[in-house]
């Protein structure tokens, strides 16, 4: 009788013979590929895994995305679910991009074709994003391939990806700090240095500690109601009624900024800056509302539709209103995914996530130290790590004062 020939399985470059191996160097791209090649199967028939090749034979799905699900199950694989729909959204990315190129031989490499779709295919990573801005599986992926795929139009469209992307989808913004390319795109562009410095000058981790905090007690936190009861300045809102017969009516003039307070919930019915008038810098209600503009145009077709703002007087009033929604504004729409720890640890190293995770710094009060998990003799500074977006594998966290916060996301 013919003797049995068995061989390894290489997952994640490592050789694995049992399936404690198998979920030890778990690799959903290794594992795909060996499934659809079938040389998962035959590993699983000469290793005696009678009962696993079995339900891999019932496998009915035929996309990558639903199969790589299947296999996570089967392997019985305890994955984070965001770590999880981070890989398959990768996958079926991949899938997509696999079938244009199938497509593009079948018709002789069509240049215009080419073209046509490396930018429908780029517009389609941001819309994904646009449409789904808290879910950040899709945007760290979404992320990753523009960064693989699209690094060329990206670069030239930076500064306008910026200016609609940190106002509409933050989380977009400090995914790209994580992804090494994009990070030195950001970091070493000239054209993004002034609205880098913006953006780090006015993170405060306390105004992160504190939307943490009121959105737990307030679900509303940017109504109507909200918003009057939250300022500290006395001005009288407008409300402008009016139907503008699909066409964009100036209310406010550029050299003025504006406060929206609330504005009619219907598609179609916007609020823009004055000028530039982008479509990029079109808001409907709910990222409208809250937001402070340059000017403002209003773009309706009722005659109930409408808009509530109130226009700045003073410099003084604007700073504090910026600092009382602008901001916080940023930190809401992030909140889902933005971590704080808050108090003193009677200057001895606090452990407040563990090695083996990394985790991006967003902002932290002088006077305090960071460091990577368990590394001794490095102490970073509040001047170390504010407005450098450093990432970390796991925090140390030293503070002596139990009012001071420091602010993460994790990678």
């Amino acid at each position: 009788m013919a003797k049995t020939i068995k061989f390894s399985l290489i997952l994640d470059n490592t050789p694995v013979i049992d399936l404690d191996g198998v979920r030890e160097n778990f690799n959903i791209d290794d594992i795909l590929r060996y499934y659809k090649s079938g040389l998962l199967q035959k590993w699983l028939a000469v290793r005696g895994f009678t009962d696993t090749l079995s339900r891999l034979e019932d496998i009915s799905a035929e996309s990558d995305l639903e199969i790589s699900k299947e296999l996570v199950k089967i392997f019985e694989m305890e994955i984070e679910a965001t770590k999880l729909e981070e890989s398959l959204y990768s996958i079926q990315f991949h899938e997509e991009w696999q079938n244009k190129v199938n497509d593009y031989a079948k018709n002789n490499f069509n240049r215009k074709a080419i073209i046509n779709d490396y930018h429908q295919g780029y517009d389609a990573l941001l819309k994904g994003m646009l449409q789904a801005p808290d879910d950040i599986a899709l945007i760290k992926s979404s992320m990753a391939q523009i960064a693989k795929n699209y690094l060329w139009i990206f670069k030239y469209h930076l500064p306008c990806f910026y200016d609609e992307f940190i106002e509409k989808v933050p989380l977009s913004i400090f995914v790209s700090f994580m992804n090494p390319s994009l990070r030195k795109l950001l970091l070493e562009s000239e054209v993004m240095a002034e609205r880098l410095e913006n953006l780090t000058s006015k993170i405060n981790p306390n105004t992160a500690n504190k939307i943490s905090d009121d959105f737990t007690k307030d679900h509303n936190l940017f109504d109507r109601q909200s918003i009057l009861n939250r300022l500290s300045i006395n001005l009288k809102p407008i409300k402008h009624k009016a139907d503008t017969n699909h066409r964009w009516q100036q209310l406010v003039s550029s050299d003025k900024k504006c406060l929206i307070i609330d504005l009619t919930e219907r598609d179609n019915v916007m609020v823009s800056h004055s000028e530039p008038n982008l479509k990029s810098h079109q808001f409907k209600k709910q990222d409208a509302v809250g937001k402070i503009l340059n000017g403002l145009r209003f773009y309706s077709y009722r005659s109930d539709d409408y808009v509530e703002y109130i226009t700045f007087t003073s410099e003084k009033d604007l700073v504090n209103s910026e600092k009382q929604f602008a901001i916080p504004k940023m930190f809401y729409l992030v909140r889902n995914h933005l971590k704080t720890f808050k108090g003193e640890t009677e200057e001895f190293w606090k452990d407040i996530e563990p090695k083996g995770k990394r985790f991006m710094i967003i902002g932290m009060n002088d006077g305090n130290y960071v460091r990577n998990s368990g590394k001794h003799g490095e102490e970073l500074s509040a001047d170390d790590v504010n407005g450098k977006f450093v990432i970390l594998d796991g925090i140390d966290y030293k503070s002596k004062n139990p009012d001071h916060v420091i602010g993460y996301l994790e990678v």
